[in-house]
């Protein structure tokens, strides 16, 4: 499957490959950032009920990761339905959309506290309210809401500064893990000429490996017989090229090609002789092959996968140029897609 572009920086080349444009309409990212502060809100709540049943702290780190993680998902998908295409407006939707769902989650965790002790306060004042929140937050930080059992001791309630770190170590890691929910969500290609999204065809065809540099600087040229010269991967083949397409199934005027090195399980290894992508090596580079685009399979037959470039921009001709180069190779699916390309002229 194409990788279309994560919400990570683009290929520097903006004449040969995809760039967003950065672009979107007031009206939907309006639409957008309220879409997202109404599913933060009732994520929000949703986490301080959770972790008002959850008696184990580490269980509450767990439930604010993922919490936060889901925070940053849902904003991405939102703001990418209503066509908003610029990565910096995106994460900064994000990080207000976590703030809006912590900020939820302490109303509702404060007010269970509270509620309590005054059995006549309702949670308005907490909502409208923010220096009346914060008043609250500091009378329970003094008097602390959960105790610690040491080896063979009665612990106390934990408060004061230990309170504040935890806190704080809470807050961040809700921060950081929208963050990181957002860089996972993939952001397609998105055609300015008529307003969609380009649609994801996957795999056009296999090959067998070569040096990338090559054949990289062959496609980037249009030189598509490239992909014939090497000819079709066998099928008992551990490691072969897969070319991926993007296009635009209204006009055809936004197309693009993904090429991927992919090897069966073990033999990653290989794959770092013909792919730029580093693949061998240490956790971490593994993880930033990961990040990416490759994948990392754990069973026997499953594959890996290192991209040696994204989104190789292609016009209509060039497009069925390299579609009949896979079609001529023996690949029954471009026949149908050519057809398709054709169409939208």
């Amino acid at each position: 499957m194409a990788q279309p572009g994560k919400l990570m920086a683009g290929n520097a080349n903006s004449a040969l490959y995809y760039q967003p444009s950065n672009r979107f309409k007031p009206t939907g990212l309006v639409d957008g950032m309220a879409a997202s502060f109404i599913v933060a809100i009732f994520l929000g709540l949703a986490y301080a009920f959770a972790i008002g049943m959850m008696p184990i702290i580490y269980g509450d780190l767990i439930l604010c990761g993922g919490f936060g993680y889901l925070v940053g998902i849902m904003t991405a998908r939102l703001m990418i339905l209503r066509k908003v295409r610029n990565l910096r407006i995106v994460r900064i939707v994000a990080i207000v959309s976590a703030l809006v769902g912590y900020y939820t989650c302490w109303v509702v965790w404060v007010y269970s506290i509270l509620s309590k002790w005054d059995t006549t306060l309702t949670p308005t004042p907490l909502i409208e309210n923010p220096a009346f929140l914060w008043r609250a937050i500091l009378a329970i930080n003094e008097q602390g809401t959960w105790s610690v059992g040491t080896h063979g001791m009665a612990g106390g309630n934990v408060n004061g500064i230990m309170l504040w770190v935890v806190w704080v170590m809470e807050a961040t890691g809700f921060l950081i893990a929208a963050m990181v929910g957002v860089s996972r969500v993939q952001m397609p290609p998105y055609c300015e000429v008529c307003g969609a999204w380009c649609r994801d065809i996957g795999e056009i065809c296999t090959f067998q490996p070569g040096h990338s540099t090559q054949i990289k600087k062959a496609l980037e040229s249009k030189d598509f017989t490239v992909i014939e010269q090497f000819g079709p991967a066998p099928r008992n083949s551990r490691f072969w090229n897969r070319l991926d397409l993007q296009m635009c199934a209204g006009c055809g005027a936004t197309n693009m090609v993904t090429l991927v090195v992919v090897g069966r399980s073990g033999a990653r290894p290989v794959l770092g002789r013909y792919s730029s992508t580093p693949t061998g090596g240490s956790i971490l580079v593994r993880l930033a092959s990961l990040a990416a685009g490759g994948r990392r399979s754990g069973k026997e037959g499953e594959t890996d996968t290192s991209t040696v470039f994204s989104n190789l921009l292609l016009n209509q001709e060039q497009t069925v140029a390299v579609l009949e180069s896979c079609e001529r190779m023996g690949f029954p699916g471009p026949k149908a897609v050519i057809g398709q390309v054709t169409r939208s002229k």
